[in-house]
């Protein structure tokens, strides 16, 4: 019975394969250590200076030290995935789909609970928890036809990330940068965006009298209002909002690819389907605190009692209390959506036939004209969307994003490709 149910099994995908394609599946899990973290910091460090402070007129010498956390481990990295991956029509179309679940524990934080008068430097503990989860799809089909090949390839990616322990007692740290505020906190994305929500301008002197303001504030119509989150008549911290997630989701790609005849051609579209960013400095707030005497062409839509309906509020100059109002305060209107779709690359080649190179000894030759990052569809048109304040990781400590960041290049060239 074995060797005959063995015997269909066989037949059965090897007629599987022969018409429809192959499947396979993929499961994977592991555990993996960090070791990537400040070293030896499980002892305590003991230094010396000569001019620790000065007494009767001379300086006296004193000693520092590092306190050491014997407890100290690696952080640990438990990944698990799951993938499909398969072919179908006679292997012109292949696919694969992957989904990961990636729980970091025991990530190294420094203690933000001890007082400054403490006098001495603590190391990192053990004690943050992040979960990465999501998914990935591709599909690629090939089409040959008597004169032209076709190939397609589109992917799209989902991940998000979740905070599920942080630091010593707290649940939660914020970080102000400029004029709006990082958040890590429990339950929701490492970092995401806090600040006021705009509820639209003070439109005449009855609203600035009856309306809610934040405390000691001094407003006149064309200045920005801001939701009174918790109804108590007063703009304050109680009101904040988060107000988005600067980390992508839905990314995509798409690659063409077609010859016939020598001639050759790709084009690749890659992108974003969901982020926020917040961007600060002179290409949202005019005039910008002495950076730029400039007005841009995008903030020409701004407040007038002709204009009451208008994207952005009244002019105002720096350092005036409708400037801090409008300006100094982190709220939405820093706020923008990233999401975008980018050619990022196209190129068209030909490659002289072998007939030809055969007479001038030579293996290969092609020409090719080339283009990078030659459109761009996303709302934010003033700025590169794909511009972030992180570096290569999460770390808080980077600067927010402004309007002095490096232009997007445009790409456009020629090349030759010989072969002897």
């Amino acid at each position: 019975v074995s060797a005959a149910w063995r015997a269909t099994e066989e037949s059965f995908m090897d007629s599987y394969r022969d018409k429809v394609g192959d499947l396979k599946l993929r499961v994977s899990y592991g555990i993996l250590g960090n070791q990537n973290v400040s070293a030896y910091q499980y002892q305590t460090f003991y230094g010396s200076y000569t001019n620790a402070y000065g007494f009767n007129n001379e300086l006296v010498g004193g000693s520092s030290f590092i306190l050491g956390n014997p407890q100290i481990t690696w952080e640990k990295a438990a990944t698990f995935n799951a993938g499909l991956d398969g072919t179908a029509l006679n292997n012109r179309l292949d696919f694969s789909f992957d989904f990961f679940d990636k729980t970091t524990s025991d990530i190294l934080v420094r203690r933000d609970d001890v007082p400054g008068l403490f006098g001495a430097s603590f190391p990192d503990y053990n004690v943050a928890k992040v979960r990465n989860r999501g998914w990935e799809v591709r599909v690629g089909y090939t089409h040959r036809g008597a004169l032209f090949t076709h190939r397609f390839d589109a992917n799209l990616a989902d991940n998000l990330n979740k905070l599920l322990a942080y630091s010593y007692g707290n649940d939660q740290q914020v970080l102000r940068k400029e004029e709006f505020e990082f958040v890590r906190k429990v339950g929701l994305p490492i970092t995401v965006y806090q600040g006021y929500r705009v509820a639209g301008f003070f439109q005449n002197m009855h609203d600035v009298e009856t309306l809610p303001k934040p405390a000691n504030a001094t407003v006149v119509p064309g200045d920005l209002r801001f939701k009174d989150k918790n109804g108590d008549g007063i703009i304050d911290d109680n009101d904040k909002y988060i107000l988005g997630n600067p980390f992508p989701r839905y990314t995509f790609g798409f690659t063409y690819s077609v010859s016939v005849k020598g001639f050759d051609a790709v084009v690749f579209i890659q992108g974003v389907g969901m982020r926020d960013i917040m961007v600060r400095g002179e290409l949202v707030e005019p005039f910008h605190v002495g950076y730029s005497g400039t007005l841009y062409q995008h903030q020409t839509d701004y407040w007038t009692p002709t204009n009451p309906n208008a994207k952005w509020p009244r002019l105002a100059e720096s350092g005036s209390p409708s400037n801090a109002n409008n300006y100094r305060t982190g709220s939405d209107i820093y706020l923008f959506n990233a999401a975008y779709a980018r050619l990022k690359n196209i190129q068209i080649g030909y490659t002289v036939p072998a007939r030809i190179l055969d007479r001038v000894k030579m293996k290969k030759a092609r020409f090719y004209v080339s283009g990078q990052n030659l459109l761009t569809l996303t709302k934010m048109n003033f700025l590169d969307p794909e511009n972030s304040e992180f570096g290569n990781n999460t770390s808080m400590s980077s600067n927010a994003n402004s309007g002095r960041a490096y232009p997007l290049p445009v790409f456009m060239g020629a090349g030759l490709d010989l072969t002897f």
